[in-house]
């Protein structure tokens, strides 16, 4: 459970865990249990542990909101000090704790009975070797909120009105898959599916819910992991799930389970011996397939995407996400319809503009600013979006500094009721759900207990709030803190996944048998552009860098040789080359080469190859130049992607084509053409010359 607010003077911290009943009744007795620590170096003896109320209720949001805020050591109301209704603790050693019991009849409580809601506490006073204050102040104290409607309603309850509550609960859970496509950590996934586990704390809350309608958020990236760990998980795997060309049936072989051959086994580097059965998997998705039935189900994109990283960096890989979340569950196969909504509540404009009209968008009312969301909207239009905002203030229970179970239901029981005295409403409310929060089946089923005795609080989900009037709100009333903003995932985390997608895709192109691989490597990788992602980015390009890894060995299987050298006897020729499929799996391939200048080689044909199978390729080659060219023969794909590495060697041209000598020719007798050119004026100009000399020698005295 969480520590309570608490003055730092105070030597003793006193936390209440359960108040019973969680509404002021009519009458009875209110029992408040809890622990009282000793926190100094000094023993403390006779203990009292008194219980208070505050004596005037709150009856707005905003008084609520004030109170849950005000500092914990003021006084809010006077002890109730009457025989046998505090408890004792007799000795209390430094570092111990002890447990205590208070009970408060409905009389006895010091409240004007308006309706509203009040503070009902504890505090502690003790002694010490020093004695026993004079001016008696507490020691240690704590507090929650407590409701109460109409203490003469009795029977009227059913007629009173009552808030629309919507409980939403996400389902999240960051989610690596180790190099070779199995589910990484599974024994720490065993763990979180146990009943105290991060995972094991939802089916608690949806086996508990029964029949009250939730709300759930699911990243289908979760369940779909589960589901992987149900069937043992498997590696990523080459088999064959087409049937070769002209059978017409299907392979038997599921792509995501090893096949009987054990080709998957070899291809992870592990065997299924290594990778046990795990049952609480399916166990966890039996009962949560049956818990969920009624429920509203609400999917994220595949990965829980950073929505407003991709917004800047990405949009198309949040489309990807978005439609590889489909309208199904993955792992549960229950119909579900697309959500967006941001773990923190927060999206920026960007975010909402890129989201789809028939995505429900659920957002914190902290995206509003502080006069919006004074008004207190559940449901807002804004940048042509119907956008469900969740309550922030519930979080925040009674202002402790860490908020337990108790808080959030007693919060949420306020909230509720001053929503409804204040006219305000309906009430959206994500039920805190991580380890700190100290989620158990005892106290899942107080919360809806209590929300069943609260007669004011009508669940419902989402869903069924779509035809309640919307607030509509400009863009320019839109908060997004730079401190969310900074958290972003960028160009740098988005590229890494695209570049994981595209070596899928790679290998997926090379083998015609199997048409599953790069559909796993995209899910693998949009896992790692996900909110969860922000704070765990060198974990996100260790994963991706391994499964990168992996796939790369795999392509390096195929590779091509070739001659040290060769020597083409004419302008053009024929050079071979062998082509080596090194994988268990048939393969489809073709060689092109890489020149200089003056040097054309055509690629060859695609050709499949079976496991282990070689094969000899030939290759056309045609020289316009006479010199020893650098020549890479590279295995590419049918489309002319390079696959492996390239092996090089020097081909030398003897003879070229008989154009060249043409042109050669051509330029020979262009050359002497234009030297007999020269010669011929050279020889008239002699001439010319001699002639006028002799005329002027003739004319000479």
């Amino acid at each position: 459970m969480a520590t309570v607010a608490r003055a730092d003077a105070d030597p003793l911290t006193v936390q209440i865990e359960a108040v019973s009943p969680a509404v002021i009744p009519a009458k009875g007795r209110i029992t408040l249990t809890g622990t009282v620590t000793n926190d100094s170096d000094e023993q403390w003896r006779v203990i009292k542990i008194y219980p208070l109320t505050s004596s005037a209720p709150f009856t707005t949001p905003e008084q609520l909101a004030e109170a849950a805020a005000s500092d914990p050591t003021q006084p809010f109301g006077d002890r109730i000090t009457t025989e046998g209704v505090y408890d004792t603790v007799d000795v209390l050693d430094p570092g111990k704790k002890a447990r205590f019991k208070v009970r408060v009849s409905r009389g006895q409580l010091q409240i004007t009975g308006e309706p509203g809601v009040y503070w009902i506490g504890v505090h502690a006073l003790g002694e010490t070797d020093a004695g026993r204050e004079e001016v008696p102040v507490a020691d240690g104290r704590d507090r929650v909120f407590i409701p109460l409607r109409d203490p003469a309603m009795g029977k009227r309850a059913a007629a009173q009105p009552s808030l629309d509550t919507a409980l939403v609960v996400p389902l999240r859970h960051q989610v690596r898959y180790a190099a070779d496509g199995t589910v990484a950590d599974p024994d720490q996934w065993s763990t979180d599916l146990q009943p105290e586990g991060s995972l094991g704390r939802l089916l608690e809350i949806a086996d508990e819910a029964g029949t009250r309608p939730l709300t759930w958020v699911v990243d289908p990236a979760v369940t779909d992991a589960v589901a992987r760990l149900g069937r043992d998980n498997p590696a990523r795997s080459l088999d064959d799930t087409l049937a070769p060309e002209g059978d017409g049936t299907p392979s038997d072989t599921p792509s995501a389970q090893p096949s009987e051959s054990g080709s998957a086994e070899a291809d992870s580097g592990s065997s299924a011996a290594a990778r046990p059965a795990i049952a609480p998997p399916r166990a966890w998705l039996n009962r949560m397939r049956a818990d969920l039935v009624g429920d509203q189900l609400l999917t994220q994109p595949y990965g829980d995407t950073d929505v407003a990283g991709a917004a800047e960096a990405a949009p198309h890989v949040y489309q990807q996400a978005r439609d590889r979340a489909g309208r199904r569950i993955v792992g549960l196969d229950l119909p579900a319809a697309p959500v967006v909504a941001p773990p923190g509540g927060f999206l920026d404009e960007a975010g909402f503009e890129m989201v789809q009209e028939n995505t429900t968008l659920l957002a914190s009312d902290l995206v509003l600013d502080r006069a919006t969301r004074s008004r207190g909207p559940a449901v807002v239009t804004t940048l042509a979006h119907r956008v469900y905002l969740t309550n922030s203030a519930v979080d925040q229970g009674s202002g402790a500094q860490q908020t337990s179970v108790l808080d959030v239901r007693q919060r949420l029981l306020a909230e509720s009721l001053v929503r409804l005295l204040a006219k305000r409403g309906p009430l959206i409310v994500t039920l805190p759900t991580d380890e700190t929060s100290g989620w158990d089946p005892a106290a899942v089923r107080d919360l809806f207990q209590a929300t069943d005795a609260a007669s004011w609080v009508h669940l419902t989900t989402v869903g069924a709030l779509a035809g309640r009037h919307a607030r509509s709100v400009a863009a320019d009333h839109l908060r997004y803190p730079r401190r969310i903003q900074g958290q972003e995932l960028g160009s740098t985390a988005f590229g890494t996944a695209e570049a994981l997608m595209t070596r899928g895709r790679l290998l997926d192109s090379v083998l015609p048998l199997n048409d599953t691989v790069a559909d796993q490597v995209d899910g693998e990788a949009l896992t790692l552009v996900g909110y969860d992602d922000r704070a765990d980015q060198v974990g996100a390009r260790a994963a991706a860098a391994s499964a990168s890894g992996w796939i790369d060995s795999r392509l390096a299987e195929i590779t091509v040789e070739a001659p040290p050298s060769v020597t083409l006897s004419s302008d053009s020729g024929r050079l071979s080359a062998d082509v080596v499929n090194g994988l268990d799996h048939t393969v489809l391939v073709r060689v092109q080469a890489a020149t200089d200048p003056g040097l054309e080689i055509t690629p060859t044909a695609a050709q499949e190859l079976g496991p282990g199978e070689r094969a000899t390729l030939q290759l056309e080659a045609t020289a316009t130049t006479l010199a020893v060219h650098s020549v890479s023969l590279i295995v590419a794909n049918e489309d002319g992607q390079p696959v492996g590495t390239a092996t090089t060697f020097p081909l030398r041209a003897n003879r070229v084509s008989q154009v060249i000598w043409v042109v050669i020719a051509v330029g020979a007798l262009l050359l002497f053409t234009t030297i007999g050119v020269r010669l011929a004026r050279r020889l008239r100009r002699g001439l010319a010359d001699r002639r006028g000399r002799r005329r002027a020698s003739g004319a000479a005295p």
